[in-house]
């Protein structure tokens, strides 16, 4: 069965299509939408059209970025072995945009060359089932493990289940998630954010091993003295801290509260991300991040990884509250900041950006921006190389929360751009295809009377 709607407002509402009887859902989860990964989604019109310029830009040439892409990245690093733990991040954020894609216009080449990689690491455990590489910092694994969670949605493998359970059960190295030792610039806090792939196992297998460990993990996090933890949201001090970092934090206590049901988590993490936008908001929707957040004066940037992470993170926003405040904001930084960080042709990038910005050359960023005066100029890759993984992913996960769910049959469209959904509903068995048609937001569409 196939249903078309069309989507002409110009802004967001969340359409719910109920389909099949009742609503009540018999998950663990206390979100009031639940995500489905890639489930059954793929792009349509002008964002197929935009993802397969993606594809046929960096994103499906990105060795020509240099290191660490010219490498065999979390594949079998037998000839190019990579030892960074920057490059298996950065690594890491290409291969979770490049399976999206792949995904999302049908191209089996470009997510082949992933799976590669994931086939590879949940099929050579260690000895005590540790996956990946063995680095002083656990935090790539977050990114890399994303990228699994994201197959896994559209393949469900019972190995995978079974491998990433061995890894956190049985692998010393990953039972201790909060790192204490090295630098600042090692983002020390970023280990603790493995509770995010505890609570999805815990999604999938109901063994309440990782939801104990998630939230022991982050009681032990905010004991200690940091501007990432419960207390430092909470507080009415201004957050002046890593962009990326903020965004990947603050979704903890979200991604609690969606397991537990703990109000507390959330009313820390909503309280947290209205300072974030209060101080640093800019008018694409992303905070200011000058690498650290920077206040909201008009010619401030941000990092074009926090573009991608920002997405990513409202997205348990939108999940736990059904708001539609923040699939407005996902809109707004998708079809904004999005793509104006990189070029039409998908082959160049700015390191940063800034809403309003009217020149983009190598000497057009101000002297007081961290890195230098190129950033803001659109150039092939950027040093350090995180933006030219994480750029990969913006457009893709926005596309990755277009569709979610509302308990056993409730279907919603939560953000507006041309797609197709196919999926199963409970007690059916035969699929149900939901075509939307639009050339929102390109194209307001006027109705008389």
């Amino acid at each position: 069965m196939t249903i078309r709607f069309n989507s002409t407002l110009s802004s967001c509402l969340i359409s719910l299509l109920l389909i099949g009887g009742s609503t009540a859902s018999a998950q663990t989860n206390k979100s009031v939408l639940q995500d489905i990964g890639i489930e059954g989604m793929k792009a349509e019109g002008w964002m197929k059209e935009a993802l397969t310029t993606q594809r046929n830009g960096l994103t499906g040439h990105i060795q020509v970025a240099g290191a660490p892409f010219d490498k065999e990245g979390w594949g079998d690093a037998t000839q190019k072995k990579m030892d960074r733990w920057e490059d298996f991040e950065q690594t890491g954020y290409w291969a979770d945009g490049a399976l999206r894609c792949g995904y999302l216009i049908d191209d089996p080449e470009l997510t082949q060359r992933v799976k590669e990689w994931i086939d590879f690491q949940i099929d050579h455990p260690k000895e005590d089932g540790f996956i990946g590489p063995e680095l002083h910092n656990l935090w790539p694994h977050v990114v890399f493990f994303r990228v699994i969670m994201a197959e896994y949605s559209r393949n469900p493998s019972p190995k995978i289940i079974k491998a990433l359970s061995n890894h956190y059960k049985n692998a010393a190295r990953s039972q201790t998630l909060i790192k204490t030792g090295g630098p600042e610039w090692d983002f020390n806090e970023r280990t603790m954010l493995h509770i995010e792939m505890l609570c999805w196992l815990y999604q999938q297998t109901n063994d309440a091993f990782f939801i104990e460990k998630a939230e022991n993990t982050y009681k032990a996090f905010c004991s200690r003295k940091s501007p990432f933890t419960m207390q430092a949201f909470l507080s009415d001090e201004v957050p002046i801290v890593h962009s990326v970092s903020s965004f990947e934090t603050l979704k903890i206590p979200v991604i609690l509260y969606i397991n537990t049901g703990k109000k507390e988590y959330l009313d820390a993490a909503i309280h947290g991300i209205q300072k974030v936008y209060k101080y640093h908001g800019l008018a694409d929707g992303i905070p200011s991040g000058n690498e650290a957040h920077d206040g909201n004066m008009p010619n401030e940037v941000h990092e074009t990884c926090c573009v991608s992470d920002a997405q990513w993170a409202l997205g348990y926003f939108l999940q736990a509250t059904g708001d539609v405040q923040w699939a407005d904001l996902m809109e707004k930084i998708c079809f904004n900041a999005a793509f104006s960080v990189v070029w039409k042709d998908f082959k160049s990038l700015q390191y940063y950006s800034s809403p309003n910005q009217v020149i983009a050359k190598n000497n057009s960023s101000f002297c007081m921006y961290v890195g230098g005066q190129d950033r803001m100029a659109y150039r092939i890759a950027h040093g350090p190389a995180c933006c030219n993984g994480n750029m990969n992913r913006m457009i893709p996960l926005f596309c990755s929360r277009q569709w979610m769910k509302k308990g056993d049959n409730g279907i919603v469209a939560a953000m507006y751009a041309p797609s197709s959904f196919t999926t199963k509903l409970k007690g059916s068995k035969n699929e149900i295809t939901i075509q939307e048609e639009t050339n929102y937001p390109l194209r307001k569409r006027f109705v008389s009377g």
